[in-house]
């Protein structure tokens, strides 16, 4: 005897209505959060303010940079509140109490951090491009002025053979290196600019 497959009826699909009317309630909803002042929020209000703006990033019913920007900012206010009151516990329990991942909240933090750079954004995978290309750029100016500072210091400190031989035999005759006696001439002179005099480094 053959056995025939029961059809399976299809679930009924939410109509392009229905899906219009559900972004709009979470768009709704996120612009509620974003109106907020967070400032005054106690932790719990926070705390719901985070999860709600996560849970919109996770559904993609609205604009994950917008959500994100929400979650982060709450997440920032809180930060700041386990800063000044060490009695209420630590940040990262209380972050994972909300189910959300230390990444997570961390890259939510970031990019509420750096709104005016990734406000330039429409995509949240746009805004996190804009966040590694600024960061690189900025470690780039750093090392330029790191070298460029080394250079100076370096055209200050040169020295006639002369004096470098005395500084050898002071450092000698101190034993100490020569980098630690000048060190110490030069935290003598900066403590003595309010009121000049010659340092004896004898």
């Amino acid at each position: 005897m053959v056995k025939t497959k029961k059809l399976s009826i299809p679930k009924a699909r939410t109509s392009a209505l229905k899906q219009q009317d559900n972004f709009a309630q979470a768009a709704d909803s996120l612009e509620h959060l974003q109106t907020q002042d967070l400032s005054k929020a106690n932790l719990n209000e926070l705390a719901s303010v985070v999860r709600e703006a996560h849970d919109s990033f996770q559904s993609h019913m609205v604009s994950a940079l917008e959500a994100a920007l929400v979650a982060g900012n709450a997440l920032v206010i809180a930060k700041e509140k386990f800063l000044y009151d060490r009695e209420i516990g630590g940040f990262r329990g209380w972050v994972s109490e909300l189910g959300i991942s230390r990444a997570t909240s961390y890259r939510y933090m970031k990019l509420a951090q750096n709104r005016d750079i990734v406000s330039q954004a429409e995509t949240l995978s746009d805004a996190l491009e804009l966040l590694a290309r600024h960061k690189a750029g900025q470690r780039t100016l750093q090392a330029s002025e790191d070298k460029s500072s080394v250079k100076k210091r370096r055209a200050t400190l040169t020295l006639s053979s002369e004096r470098d031989h005395k500084l050898a035999m002071i450092a000698e005759s101190k034993g100490i290196e020569v980098s630690l006696l000048i060190s110490e001439v030069l935290d003598r002179w900066l403590s003595r600019q309010k009121n000049p005099e010659q340092i004896d480094i004898s």
